[in-house]
């Protein structure tokens, strides 16, 4: 199709996998209209019923064989089933997940949000040495509750164990209660300990810490009362133009609103303030994300700088020793003090 009539490759794939299921489709519906033909309105009664009767049963067993069926679309020649919108639909709502020896022509792929809303799960499967981690939830009050799921999923799932690398003694959750009541702090470190139990203990060749420094979008109380700046320009960014000051009397604080700047001059200027804007509002004044750019590129030179440091571990971390595991099915000796004479 591609070649002949000149369509394009996404087009075409989706007409041919899809075509199967859609005749299907339209014989069932074809079934039904049929059926409603025979409703008995006719002189002859008995007649009538009777296929009326089998239509319908034949449109609805083929309704509900097909998406039967459809729960073995790892079988290559029900794979075609996998292509109707409509069996999705119905298969994300009976929360099927589909196992098979080779993947499926078509699957879903999401921003991450369903398991893991911050993304450094993948980091860690790989024992990532160092993670630089954005957190842009709107979480007004630095409550770190994406932080928090993704440790303990990582800890469910035996991944990982994260700790506090100035005081190790302590809860890592006293950590992130310190940084959300510090409100001058422009970043969280964290370390992490790849890896569970002694048993899992790491050979010398994979990595056995790492090291994620957290960003929190989060306004500083020395910014606090900042008024509204410029929009950048591209010399500005390049360095070649000086930022310049006071762009009105409103404050950062008071942005507000959606989609274009008068509305903040104007009777428009509500909902979320800056900087903890709801994710509902997707249409952005350019002069909010003039203001977001502006705080992003401040409160993270500090985190920058620490992650681009050559070393990132404490002292302490370098005087651990891991002691040695038996294997299994090895018997170790130990020795007996003897008293003395």
């Amino acid at each position: 199709l591609k070649r002949r009539l000149g369509l394009p490759a996404q087009f075409a794939s989706q007409f041919v996998y899809r075509l199967p299921s859609t005749v299907i489709g339209i014989i069932v519906y074809a079934l039904f209209l049929v059926a409603s033909r025979y409703d008995g309105s006719d002189m002859d009664v008995d007649s009538d019923c009777v296929i009326h009767e089998r239509l319908m049963a034949i449109a609805i067993l083929l309704s509900v064989g097909g998406f039967f069926i459809s729960f073995f679309g790892f079988l290559p020649c029900f794979k075609f089933l996998l292509h109707s919108p409509g069996i999705r639909q119905m298969h994300q709502a009976t929360r099927y997940y589909h196992s098979a020896a080779r993947p499926p022509n078509l699957i879903y792929v999401t921003d991450g949000g369903v398991q893991d809303c911050t993304g450094i799960l993948q980091l860690i499967r790989r024992r990532s040495p160092r993670i630089l981690l954005v957190l842009a939830a709107a979480d007004p009050a630095d409550e770190l509750g994406v932080l928090r799921t993704t440790m303990n999923d990582a800890a469910k799932e035996k991944l990982a164990s994260f700790y506090d690398p100035t005081e190790p003694r302590r809860d890592v959750l006293a950590a992130l209660d310190d940084f959300q009541h510090n409100k001058d702090a422009t970043y969280l470190r964290l370390g992490i300990r790849y890896g569970w139990g002694m048993a899992d203990e790491l050979s010398p060749h994979t990595v056995n810490t790492g090291h994620i420094i957290i960003i929190k979008n989060r306004l500083p109380p020395s910014m606090d009362r900042r008024r509204v700046m410029p929009l950048l320009t591209e010399d500005e960014i390049r360095g070649v133009q000086e930022p310049e000051f006071e762009h009105s009397g409103l404050f950062q604080t008071d942005l507000g609103a959606c989609c274009c700047d008068c509305c903040h001059t104007n009777c428009f200027n509500m909902c979320s303030k800056f900087p903890h804007y709801s994710n509902a509002n997707q249409c952005l004044t350019p002069q909010m994300f003039n203001s977001l750019c502006r705080l992003g590129f401040e409160i993270s030179a500090e985190a920058v700088q620490v992650i681009a440091c050559p070393e990132l571990a404490d002292r302490w971390e370098e005087h651990i020793v891991i002691p040695e595991v038996p294997q299994r099915g090895s018997r170790r000796h130990h020795t007996m003090p003897t008293r003395p004479a």
